[in-house]
Order: structure tokens, then C-alpha cells, then sequence
């Protein structure tokens, strides 16, 4: 496109709004009067874009008059705000005047100087400090520059500017709203994977933010690709997991039109998110794209949602082929419509020729303790006891470091206890951990301090700890160290990093054979606690041979894949009667070497984060722990795993039932409505998904062959799923939290 004249709001704007005032009373005409309102202020914007990014440019003492046409009640009195607008768009534009037809004041007149493009020229004095004058402009399209086809290419500048932040993989299910970028990013050396269902696409930037501390990545279409994302979005947030979820939408010229999937994402997603933006041009890429990472990683870390318009992705000269069709302007309206258009077009792309690369990953801003708090909470801990320290999933949020954190907890010495992402933190072995009766040892001990830990409904809001212990919590969300107060007062609350607080902490000289009692009582008790249920096993298995039963105890099925796990294993867990006994029985090998979904409890967390934890950390074994109710969610996804080569191991605990609901509804209500299922064989699904290794094992020595070939199908590249049928248990009655 190569314009030349003045510029103004919008070539035949005026005469046309005129002619919808004059036409009283028509809805239709009130709508089209507002629509030239809002084309009149478009159109200077454009404008002033074109000055400001034109390949040339030619310039006098510019004013940019504005007309709104039959729309000028929207700005009636609002000449201030509209010169500020402008004036952030273009330096050159030194002032905004706004003219209202239906009112317009002495001394304007309209002038056409061409038959697309008008002139207000002010005859009479302008207000003080204003400029009289035309404002000339030539505008030019100037060179393509890489990318499909020619011109600008936001899909390889999205993936320009997810390379700078450091991203390897980006997870998908492919619409035709986002494919510029799944494109640009395969030709960047991303890695694109994808996925059955939407919500794998979050579950999986969740594990690579998790183990790697860079946010995630997921990219859906529009409309439904995006609602089926919201559990897994909302999982994050409460998990405080960064991640980046990058949501197609419809083309800007067609927004509120009737456009395919077009729906206000931006109301959908904000709830769910810390920062939800549209792209409005391709020149927005690089620094909203910078912006959005350094959101979801610093302070409390949490997703971002980035909305992008479908013709802001493609190529330029695709966007102008498509989007610029315009009919020959055989009257006002149309000569109004193509000059609209072609000024849009220009607006999305211009600017973007002369971008700077894009920034480079930034360190997360984060509160650091104070010195003054690290030596208060450190004269509490040598007085006391029988201290306990609780560390949660928010002391991990720098992975990288993990090593550093593993010897600040052994360093202090104190018994502790872990929950969430740092189970595992300090070995299967460790001399000072504890992992059974926490709330008894909550209850005798004379100062609890939480690391990362909210007081929710797993502390019973701060009921399980006794009342005359010092209770210290440490934690990046203040609101969550205000929550709860109500059943359990902080006799000290900090806002800062658990990490960095830990890390500080470890510094002072502490003497934990002053705790040597306290923590020999805390492992007396946890030998019989492992004793209790290795008998409850035991009694539990003879009963199944006795009644010939041709199940597998639960606790018994899990006890033999602990002896089978290798010693790099990561185990993802997906349930919840199932996953809650493994919890009891399976010991994860080292730091980041168990993930679950967190405290939204969510089911459905299996395929997706073993896909983004096998993709970063290729050597491990890779193995979920799915109840029979919860690999329903994403069994589908062994397909995916063998596409791309991804093999995983799938141990489902099947007792044809959602036992956690089970046992208590039956107990209480006396009714199992709604909670029971088959003993369906889930390892022909998985054989019929993903042509994976598949097995069913009732008996012990059918699962030790098993876990035996599913390792031996995994080294060979392939994924594999174990079908554990197993007996109902009473080993946790009563399990159910609210």
C-alpha cells in the first residue's frame, strides 16, 4: 500500500457519519453512526503509526484532527484524554482535535484532497499552544523479511522470543488458530509435541516449569481448545507453577463479528491466571512476550495467558491476500471499507520490521528475607526442644539449585518432614526425616516452622499443631500467611523466599544432638508405623489366598514395585486411594522425584506430567501411579508417548472403584451410587493407543514379571502400562479431606 495525502480520521468518515445522524431514529443507522466513531479513531491511530513507522516519511507542523463523525458523543469533553492517547503513539503527532459533525465548532471545515483520504483544516485560531498545519504522509510497505512467504512473520517471532527465554518444548493440540506458531516454532528448533486432549498441554508445562524452573509452554486454539485447559490453568495457579499458555483467537477485524470460536477469553482466562493480554500487533511480540515470563516466575510464581490473533501469526503477505480482498470502491461506503482495511492491515504489521531482538531470560524477582528475621526464627529453633521444620513445594521453585537446598535442611539438623514436590528432597534414607504420624509429632512438638506450607485443610488449617508450640511460617503469598488465623494464630509471619530463608537459616551454628531424643521418639514411632502396615499386608494378602480371591493386596502391589525401582526412578502420581497408600509405601530416590498435582486435588495430572518430566529428564524411569478412576483422564495419551518416542511406564491400581468415595459413602450414607466400575483390562486400551507393552497382573509373581517387562519395553523406547487388579482395603477409611 502506498498512501499520499493528509491524514485524518479515516477519508470519507465525516460525510458518511453525517448521513447516518440525518437518518433519525433507524437502530441500524445509530450502529453505524457508532461504527464510524470507533473507524474515525482507529484510522488516526493507524496514522499516527505510519508516521511513526513508515518507511518514509514527511512531515509540517502536524496536527492530527480527528473526526468521530456520528460517534462524537463518545468523546464529547474527552479532548484532553484523546490528545494524551495519540501523543503516547507518535511523537510526531503534537496534538488531537476533536470535531463532532453534529456540533461542530466555528472555523473547520472538511476539505477531501482525495477521493480516499480528507483533510480538516482549522481556519479560525486553534486553542492555545496547538499547531495549525497539514500532516503529510507517505506510507510504504517496505522489504519482506524472512519467514513463510514474505513480509513479517509473528508465528517465527513468537517462537524468536520463546527461544530467548530459553523454552525447548512446546506442547499442543493443533487448531487452525495457532499453527503460524507451532510452525514458527519448529523452524526455530523448538520442539513441538502433541498432545489428545488440551488439558495435557498445561499438565505438561507444568512439570517443565516444576523441574526446570523456566515457565512452561502450552499453545491452544481458540474457543473449546481454550475452556479445555481451565482445570489444568487453574491446577498451576494453586500450585504456583509458572507457565506461559499462549490461546489462538479469532483475527482482529473479524472480533464480534460471528468469527469462528470467538468468544471473550481474556474474561475467561483472568480469573485463573496473574496476567491475561491480547496481542494488538506483531511489534507487541517481543516485549509482551518478555513480560508475560518474568510475570509467572517472579514473586508468587502462577500462569499467564496470552491471547493471540490469528492474523497478527501468519505471514504478512498471507494476512493482506486473505484480509485485504477488497472490491472495487464504486461508492462512499466502500471507499470508506477498503481504506479502513488497508490502514488495519498496515497497523498490525508496521513497526515490526525494526524490532530489536528479543530480551533474554531474566532472574525472577523475588523477596528475599530480612537478616533480622533469619536470626529471630534461628533463636527460636536453638531454644527449643522439639522442633519440627515442614518443607513444601514452594522451598523448590528454584530446581536448579536443588543440591544447595538438600544441604541447608541437613546442615540444620532438625527432624523434618516433606510434603508436596520436595518428598524425596533428602533421599530415600535420611537420618532426619520422618514420614509417618505427622500430626502426632505436630501435636508434641514445641515449635513447627513451615516452609512453603499453607495452613489448609492438610494442616486441618492449623489445627494439627499443638497450642503452646512457636508456629513460624515462611512464604512468598502474603495472603496465605494471614489465611486461617481464625483456628491457629502465627506467633511469626514472613513474607520472603523459603528457599533463600533455608539457605540463610543453615548458616548459624546449630547443635542437633540437642534434638536427638526428640527425633529417636519421632523414628521409634515411624519403624511402627512401617511395621503396622507391612503386618496389615500381610493379614490382608492371606485373607485374598484363603477366600481364593485372585487379587493383589494394594499395599502389597506397591511394597513389590518398591523393591523393583531402579534408583533413577520419577514417579508421577495421578489418584486417590491408590495414590494415597503409595504414598505410604513407595520412597522416592532424590530431589524432584515425585510430583502431584498439589492442593486442588486434581485428577487427570498422569499422562501429561510424566510427558513433560520424561522430555526433561530423558534418563530417568518415567512411572505413574494411576488409580483405575483417574487413568481414565489420559490413558489416551499413550498414544502420544509413542509418537514421539516417549517411553513411560503406567501402573494402575484397578479395583473396579472410586474407593476413596467408596468406603465412606457406604459407611455413612449406605449407598455406592456412582462409585463403582469395572475391572476393565486398561492395558488393551493402552496396547490399542500407543501399540504399548501391556500387561495384567493378579498375582505376585505376575507383577514382578510385570514391572520386569514394562522396564525392558521402556529401555527399548516404548511405553508401557501394568493393570494391577487388586482387592479393596480398609487401610485408609476415613482418608476423605474437605
Amino acid at each position: 500500500m502506498d498512501t499520499k495525502g493528509t491524514v485524518v480520521a479515516g477519508a470519507a468518515t465525516v460525510a458518511l457519519g453525517a448521513a447516518a445522524v440525518a437518518l433519525a431514529g433507524s437502530d441500524l443507522m445509530k450502529k453505524i453512526a457508532s461504527d464510524v466513531g470507533d473507524i474515525a479513531v482507529e484510522c488516526v491511530r493507524n496514522a499516527a503509526l505510519q508516521l511513526q513507522y513508515g518507511s518514509e516519511k514527511e512531515t509540517s507542523n502536524g496536527v492530527i484532527l480527528v473526526s468521530t463523525a456520528g460517534g462524537g458523543e463518545k468523546l464529547r469533553g474527552k479532548e484532553k484524554e484523546v490528545e494524551a492517547m495519540f501523543n503516547s503513539i507518535s511523537a510526531v503527532a503534537s496534538a488531537v482535535y476533536v470535531a463532532e459533525d453534529n456540533n461542530r465548532p466555528a472555523g473547520v471545515e472538511v476539505t477531501f484532497k482525495q477521493p480516499s483520504a480528507a483533510a480538516m483544516v482549522i481556519k479560525s485560531p486553534p486553542p492555545k499552544g496547538w499547531k495549525i498545519g497539514e500532516m503529510p504522509v507517505s506510507v510504504s510497505r517496505g522489504p519482506f523479511q524472512g519467514g513463510a512467504g514474505g513480509g513479517v512473520f509473528g508465528g517465527g517471532m513468537v517462537a524468536d522470543a520463546l527461544k530467548a527465554q530459553g523454552v525447548k518444548f512446546v506442547f499442543t493440540l493443533t487448531g487452525g488458530h495457532i499453527s503460524p506458531m507451532l510452525v514458527g516454532c519448529k523452524m526455530r528448533g523448538i520442539r513441538v509435541v502433541d498432545v489428545r486432549h488440551e488439558v495435557t498441554t498445561v499438565f505438561a508445562a507444568d512439570a517443565v516449569a516444576r523441574l526446570t524452573g523456566i515457565p512452561g509452554v502450552a499453545m491452544v486454539t481458540a474457543g473449546p481448545g481454550l475452556t479445555n485447559t481451565i482445570t489444568a490453568v487453574k491446577n498451576a495457579q494453586l500450585a504456583q507453577s509458572p507457565l506461559v499458555v499462549f490461546g489462538g483467537a479469532s483475527a482482529t477485524l473479524l472480533r464480534g463479528r460471528g468469527s469462528l470460536q470467538d468468544i471473550d477469553q481474556l474474561a475467561l482466562m483472568g480469573p485463573h491466571v496473574k496476567w491475561a493480554t491480547s496481542l494488538s500487533s506483531t511489534r507487541d511480540i517481543y516485549p509482551m512476550i518478555a513480560k508475560a515470563f518474568e510475570v509467572a516466575k517472579s514473586g508468587v510464581p502462577g500462569p499467564v495467558f496470552i491471547e493471540v490473533p490469528l492474523d497478527l501469526i501468519w505471514p504478512e503477505d498471507e494476512a493482506w491476500s486473505y484480509f485485504g480482498r477488497m472490491p472495487p470502491a464504486k461508492n462512499l461506503i466502500q471507499k470508506v471499507s477498503n481504506w479502513f482495511l488497508r490502514s488495519h492491515i498496515e497497523a498490525n504489521f508496521i513497526g515490526s520490521r525494526a524490532a530489536k531482538s528479543p530480551s533474554k531470560a531474566s532472574a525472577p524477582s523475588v523477596t528475599l528475607p530480612k537478616d533480622s528475621d533469619v536470626a529471630k526464627v534461628a533463636s527460636m529453633l536453638k531454644k527449643a526442644q522439639k522442633p519440627v521444620i515442614l518443607v513444601g513445594s514452594q522451598s523448590l521453585l528454584a530446581p536448579e539449585r536443588v543440591k544447595e537446598l538438600v544441604d541447608a535442611v541437613n546442615g540444620i539438623g532438625c527432624p523434618v518432614f516433606l510434603a508436596g514436590m520436595a518428598r524425596g528432597l533428602l533421599g530415600e534414607n535420611s537420618s532426619i526425616q520422618v514420614r509417618h504420624k505427622r500430626r502426632d509429632a505436630l501435636k508434641e512438638a514445641d515449635f513447627v516452622l513451615l516452609m512453603g506450607v499453607p495452613l489448609d485443610f492438610r494442616l486441618d488449617y492449623g489445627r494439627h499443631v499443638g497450642g503452646r508450640a512457636k508456629l513460624v511460617s515462611v512464604n512468598r503469598d502474603s495472603k496465605e500467611l494471614l489465611k486461617n488465623w481464625i483456628f491457629r494464630m502465627l506467633n511469626v509471619n514472613i513474607e520472603a523466599d523459603p528457599f533463600h530463608f533455608l539457605l540463610r537459616l543453615a548458616r548459624t551454628n546449630f547443635a542437633p544432638d540437642k534434638w536427638s531424643t526428640w527425633l529417636g521418639h519421632l523414628k521409634e514411632r515411624d519403624n511402627k508405623r512401617e511395621e503396622g502396615i507391612a503386618k496389615q499386608a500381610e493379614a490382608e494378602t492371606k485373607r485374598l489366598q484363603e477366600g481364593s480371591i485372585n487379587l493383589l493386596n494394594p499395599i502389597r502391589s506397591l511394597q513389590i514395585l518398591e523393591k523393583k525401582m531402579p534408583a533413577n526412578t520419577l514417579l508421577v502420581a495421578d489418584g486417590g486411594d491408590y495414590v494415597g497408600t503409595a504414598a505410604y509405601t513407595l520412597r522416592p530416590r532424590g530431589p524432584l522425584t515425585w510430583m502431584d498435582p498439589g492442593v486442588f486435588g486434581t485428577l487427570g495430572v498422569g499422562a501429561g506430567f510424566a510427558l513433560g518430566a520424561k522430555l526433561c529428564r530423558p534418563d530417568m524411569e518415567v512411572i505413574i501411579i494411576y488409580g483405575d478412576g483417574s487413568s481414565g483422564y489420559s490413558l489416551n495419551e499413550m498414544d502420544t508417548f509413542k509418537r514421539h518416542g516417549i517411553p513411560i511406564t503406567a501402573v494402575i491400581g484397578n479395583d473396579a472403584c472410586w474407593s476413596q468415595m467408596y468406603r465412606d459413602q457406604v459407611r455413612l450414607l449406605f449407598d455406592d451410587v456412582a462409585t463403582t466400575l469395572e475391572y476393565t483390562p486398561y492395558e488393551q486400551v493402552a496396547e490399542g493407543f500407543g501399540q504399548a507393552f501391556g500387561a495384567c497382573a493378579r498375582s505376585e509373581s505376575e507383577l514382578e514379571a510385570a514391572i520386569d517387562g514394562a522396564f525392558k519395553a521402556t529401555k527399548e523406547g516404548k511405553p508401557a502400562c501394568i493393570n494391577v487388579l487388586i482387592a479393596r482395603s480398609s487401610f485408609r477409611e476415613g482418608a476423605i479431606s474437605l
